[in-house]
């Protein structure tokens, strides 16, 4: 019996090693000249900038380990490097969570540092260390997010309580960014997702709260203000109702940090285009 396994995958006839062929497979890309840039894991996706200033988001599929599919359409791994050169694009990894600040499952392991600027700390106080210095890192960037919206934020939660889970919401009246980067909760965690919103996630005794975080958009009148939210209160609001009154805070955070966001939606984007 041979060793490969030749497929006809994405119209691409793909060698497949028999022992191997199950387990799960990363994709590889790199630079023209075979140098490897990065990996990612079967079916995440990249974004791929344009000297234009647009911005694309891609699902790949592992093909073999010479061959993904980018979107719609199959590439050899340094046909697709080769393309992007004679653009002026580049292709990065598509974050899930572009962090902003977290104190959940910290560990001294990534935190080196401390262990060598204090080698008298024991490992409980090397441990205090960590947080205390953690925390400042979230001073820091609520000075980095100290941007005002002109608009009252609105925090959605889906709440976890100790007799269930509950939906609601709540008004940052000052309307600045840097107001939504506190809790009560022990552990917590910011972050922009792939769509552009900046969500939360907040460990306490009784549960987990998810939380995002939108403004109401420029123009809205109080009375459609909160026409809207008795709506969202009787638990009647559709993400339609939530996307038609409010705008997402990704793309400000995002000219903070430097990251990139796709410009148009992800499931609309073709590879083709970037041929």
């Amino acid at each position: 019996m041979s060793d490969y396994v030749f497929q006809n995958r994405y119209g691409v006839t793909a060698v497949l090693d028999r022992a191997t062929m199950n387990e799960p497979k990363e994709i590889r890309f790199i630079y023209p000249d075979y140098q490897e840039k990065f990996r990612i894991p079967d079916g995440d996706q990249v974004i791929v900038t344009y000297p234009s200033g647009e911005v694309k988001a891609f699902t790949c599929k592992y093909i073999d380990d010479y061959h993904v599919l980018v979107g719609n359409n199959s590439f050899h791994i340094c046909e697709f490097a080769e393309v992007l050169e004679r653009r002026g694009a580049h292709v990065y990894p598509f974050p899930e969570k572009h962090m902003i600040w977290s104190n959940i499952d910290l560990d001294l392991k990534d935190w080196e540092g401390l262990r060598e600027e204090h080698p008298e700390y024991t490992e409980e106080q090397l441990t205090e260390e960590m947080y205390e210095v953690n925390n400042d890192y979230l001073s820091d960037e609520r000075y980095n997010l100290k941007i005002q919206c002109g608009n009252d934020i609105i925090v959605f939660g889906n709440i976890g309580r100790w007799n269930g889970r509950a939906h609601g919401y709540k008004l940052i009246e000052s309307g600045n960014i840097a107001d939504c980067l506190y809790t009560d909760c022990d552990m917590a965690e910011w972050y922009v997702d792939r769509d552009g919103d900046l969500c939360s996630t907040q460990i306490h005794h009784d549960g987990t709260n998810y939380l995002y975080y939108r403004k109401f958009k420029d123009g809205l009148s109080s009375d459609d203000k909160e026409d809207f939210l008795d709506k969202f209160y009787e638990g009647k609001a559709t993400q339609e109702d939530i996307d038609r009154v409010t705008d997402k805070l990704g793309g400000i955070i995002a000219q903070v940090y430097g990251w990139d966001f796709p410009t148009e939606k992800k499931e609309r984007v073709s590879a083709r285009d970037a041929r």
